[in-house]
């Protein structure tokens, strides 16, 4: 059973096209210091904010470690574009880690 559903699993992939190099070099993770979280609102404004963005694929934030981890498609947007979202909308600082 395990055989025919690893088989499955690679036909799948490749009828797909699958994950191309070019998909995984256009991801990256960038880690933010946010100054100005004051509350459990804080990073729920920030998740909400960024993960809005065109490109952001996932949006982590820390009210403890005043943090925000952000996956990105490096081709829809950038790290400034992210700082200048989370500075302007949101008001908080985010500088790079």
């Amino acid at each position: 059973m395990k055989t025919k559903s690893l088989t499955l699993l690679c036909a799948l992939i490749l009828a797909t096209g699958g994950f191309t190099q070019a998909q995984a070099a256009q991801s990256k993770v960038v880690q933010l210091q946010i100054g100005g979280m004051t509350s459990a609102a804080c990073p729920v404004l920030l998740r909400s904010a960024v993960s809005r963005m065109p490109g952001v694929k996932s949006v982590a934030a820390s009210l403890e470690d005043h943090s925000a981890t952000i996956e990105y498609d490096e081709e829809l947007t950038s790290v400034d574009d992210i700082q200048d979202k989370i500075e302007s909308e949101v008001g908080f600082s985010a500088t790079v880690r």
